[in-house]
């Protein structure tokens, strides 16, 4: 069989066969009549000797879905990487479905179904690295509810962090709760709104999720970062605190013309400030919240204000009074700790002049009544 340019499809090893490419290409552009370039080529004769040796898995004829499968097939047996975690699996299986949208017919889901059972009866699959279950259902929430800003997020964490080592487990994704329009069971007309997931809201979302974990697992050793990954009810909670924080910096662009608000109300989010307050009210399911109703409305986006007659350069300063006040209270407390102290110290002196007295009249008392004793001994013996 005459081959052909192309004709030859790199299925697994595509890294390595580009590196070694590139160092052959580059070895085109050195002048081996130059004794000095020659040189350079001598590092490099064990690489050129041995770049046959790098193992790569190639096949001719495969559709572009079939080598696809048959990447991740040779991707989960393989022992120099870790498995294809859920997000690699997410965006392999929808440049998939893109490819066949114009095939293709049903909704998102049955789509996702068939690829899925294409790569699960794909030739070379072990039968405990098929998609199915909870996974299958965590796959399809990444496409159908989560948006680009949030994947890249996790794409930038899990770039760094194993799967099994990261802050994503199956159990947090395959929960509806953190979908793009989705909001709690039974809500309140006045939280339906607030508690709806945004783009934005699951973003944030992502944000405080790796930036706690990275935090909670600073003194923990690797083995055991599984028991600091949050449960899929404690997740939900998070979607709920990001939701609100979401419609604060909403709300607070109308209500402050302050720019360093949403800075703030950022830093109080990522520091998860005000989370019992957010999760007291999300409880309560109070058909009457307002946001302006939490802690953080008055404390970051309007906090009060003087009156006008207190306002101006030539009122009062209110918190230099204050500080004056709480100054001159300590000078106070301080002459009179001062007092105490010299009073205590004069009475343990006193004190002390009274016990080193008794001390000695003790003794000399002793003394005086051991020689009167023995002069009526020795006025004894006389007689």
């Amino acid at each position: 069989m005459q081959m052909a340019p192309f004709m030859v499809d790199n299925i697994k090893g595509w890294t390595r066969a580009t590196c070694v490419a590139f160092i052959i290409l580059a070895l085109t552009e050195i002048d081996i009549s130059d004794p000095g370039q020659l040189a350079k080529l001598q590092p490099l004769h064990k690489v050129i000797d041995r770049a046959w040796l790098l193992p790569m898995h190639i096949e001719m004829g495969m559709s572009k879905d079939v080598q696809s499968y048959r990447n991740l097939s040779l991707s989960f047996r393989g022992s120099e990487r870790q498995a294809p975690n859920l997000l690699q699996l997410v965006l392999r299986f929808s440049k998939i479905m893109e490819r066949n949208a114009s095939v293709g017919s049903g909704n998102t889901e049955n789509r996702l179904k068939k690829v899925i059972q294409e790569f699960n009866a794909s030739p070379g699959l072990h039968p405990k690295h098929q998609v199915e279950g909870e996974k299958e259902k965590a796959i399809l929430n990444l496409i159908i509810g989560s948006c680009k800003e949030a994947r890249a997020l996790m794409s930038q964490h899990l770039s760094f962090t194993k799967w099994k080592d990261s802050c994503f487990s199956t159990e947090q994704l395959r929960t509806q709760r953190w979908l793009l329009g989705a909001r709690p069971k039974q809500c309140a007309d006045g939280l339906a709104e607030v508690l709806t997931v945004t783009p934005r809201a699951q973003q944030m979302l992502m944000q405080l999720h790796i930036k706690a974990f990275g935090e909670a697992c600073r003194k923990v050793r690797l083995s055991a970062r599984a028991r600091v990954r949050p449960t899929s009810d404690e997740f939900e909670k998070l979607v709920d605190f990001s939701c609100v924080f979401a419609a604060l910096r909403n709300a607070a662009k109308s209500a402050s013309s302050d720019k360093s608000v949403d800075g703030k109300l950022m830093d109080a989010f990522l520091s998860k400030d005000y989370f019992q307050d957010v999760e007291a009210a999300v409880t309560s399911k109070n058909s009457a919240f307002r946001l302006s109703s939490l802690a953080i409305w008055t404390d970051i986006v309007t906090p009060p204000s003087l009156p006008a007659c207190l306002q101006g350069e030539e009122s009062t300063d209110v918190l230099i009074a204050q500080e004056n006040a709480a100054d001159s209270k300590f000078k106070e407390v301080k002459v009179k700790l001062a007092s105490d102290c010299q009073a205590m110290t004069h009475y343990l002196m006193e004190k002390s002049k009274i016990e080193s007295r008794t001390h000695v009249l003790k003794v000399l008392h002793e003394k005086k009544q051991n020689e009167i004793g023995k002069t009526c001994l020795d006025s004894i013996v006389v007689n």
